[in-house]
Parts: C-alpha cells; structure tokens; sequence
C-alpha cells in the first residue's frame, strides 16, 4: 500500500470494538521508494470516540514485547478497562505517541470526516425521530395556516436531508428519492416558505443535472431530471434553478448539434 513515498506492506493485524471504542494493533513493513531502505514496525492505535485517538509506533526488532503488549492490551481492552489500555500503551510505546493533530492536513481532514460521518448519522436519525413523532400536527399547522413553531421546522428540515446515508450516497436523487423529499415538504410546508426550506431537494436536483452533464446520452437521468422539475412545481418549493439552467445550456450547444449529427448519419 503506497502512503506518500513509502510502501507498507502489513505483516500483522488485530481488531476489536467495544461500545464506541475500538483498539487495532499490528505489525507492517516500511520501504522507501526513493532509498528502498526497509524497517518492520509495530504499531497501535485506541480510539476512545469522537475524535479521541491515541496512537503508537515504533521499530520491531525481533520479539521484543510485542506480543505480550498485545496479548495484555487485547485483555485490558475486552474487559473494558479503557484507562489500563492506555497504560499498556504508554509502558510499550513510551512518549513517542500521536493523536490527530499529528497527522497532515489532509490526512487530518479525511480521518475527521470519516469519524463525523457516525456522529452525523446520530444527529440525523434523533431528528427523524422528532420529526416522525410530531408530523401530525406539523401538517395540521400547515393546512390551517398557522406558522410551525421554528424548533420543529428545524426538524423536518434535518430529516429529510441526506446526511451520509448509505442509499443517498449511493443514488442521492432517484424519483422515489426526490419525490420523497417533495412531498414531505409539501406536506409539512406552511404560509411561510423560505429559500432555504427547498435547499435538500435542491442538492439532489443539483446531483442529477450534475452526473446528466457528465453523461447526457443518459436517458434515465434525463427522465429523472424531468420528474425533479415536475416535483419542485407540483411540491410549490422555491427552487433556484440558475445552476441546472446553466449545465442544460452548456449541453444544448455542445452536446445536442453532435447528438443530430450521429442520429442524421444512422
């Protein structure tokens, strides 16, 4: 596995989870690309949850502890003794240990949307639940015309964004998707309708006319951008669509001349 200019082929790995704290320990082999220069490293990490890690490593010369370290972290960990966990670590690895901060930008940046990507799912699925319990009388207020308390239009607002959901990320805007999105909108919507109440449909139109650019021979996007905008109209949700207007002009002069040329020539 190539990590910047070196190579790391893992010789050793172990695993567990306990609650929200996991514990990996294992051995790799680290070669430079530039000086080919080998060192076999033992290494571990804790994490506590959130974006608490402790990590360490250090050269393996032999069998120079490391397998009773891991033997007695494995056990100090599965007992849940977090704090002897972090003792075992310290006696083996010593000062030389690393949190996130020690990690390049980057590299910082991917492992803390990684670690958010669970914490989002949470506040999401919280949400839901909220709004789930009290959408009766949401769509009551709506349909007497009386302004929803700004709490719970916060909640139906977050439920119905696509925060790291595995089927949003895979397809975040298939008609059942965006006509989800729409009707529970239209359906929790009261006199005042903001700009920002339509921002989840939004970015799933945005998606659709985005892949639809990429790949405008595409008929099913094509028909899946057709069914947003009769969606968006039917729901009343006040969409911007400037951005979408912007990538069908680009496609009218570029794509469409090319398209009636392949189709007049057979």
């Amino acid at each position: 596995m190539p990590t910047y200019c070196y190579s790391v082929e893992r010789q050793e790995f172990d695993a567990h989870q306990s609650g929200s704290a996991r514990l990996a320990l294992g051995r790799a082999r680290v070669t430079s690309d530039i000086t080919l220069e080998s060192q076999e490293m033992a290494f571990g990490v804790l994490h506590l949850g959130d974006h608490n890690i402790n990590a360490g490593v250090k050269p393996f010369v032999g069998v120079d502890g490391y397998p009773a370290f891991a033997k007695t972290a494995n056990a100090a960990f599965q007992s849940g003794d977090l704090t002897e966990t972090l003792r075992i670590f310290d006696h083996y690895f010593g000062p030389a240990q690393y949190s996130l901060k020690s990690l390049l930008g980057d590299e910082r940046k991917h492992a803390l949307e990684q670690l958010l990507e669970s914490t989002l799912e949470e506040a999401a699925g919280s949400y839901r639940q909220i709004y789930e319990r009290h959408a009766p009388v949401l769509r009551f207020l709506g349909t007497v015309g009386m302004e929803q308390p700004r709490i719970l239009r916060v909640t139906a607002n977050s439920s119905s964004m696509p925060i790291s959901n595995a089927s949003s990320r895979a397809n975040p805007s298939t008609p059942s998707a965006l006509s989800s999105c729409s009707n529970r909108r239209g359906r929790s919507r009261s006199r005042s309708t903001s700009p920002a109440s339509a921002s989840p449909f939004r970015n799933r139109w945005d998606s659709v006319m985005g892949r639809l650019a990429e790949h405008p021979e595409d008929w099913e996007l094509v028909r899946q951008a057709a069914i947003a905008v009769e969606l968006a109209n039917s729901a009343g949700l006040p969409v911007n669509f400037w951005h979408a207007q912007n990538i069908y002009y680009d496609m009218a002069h570029k794509y469409l001349p090319e398209a009636r040329i392949v189709h007049t020539n057979g």
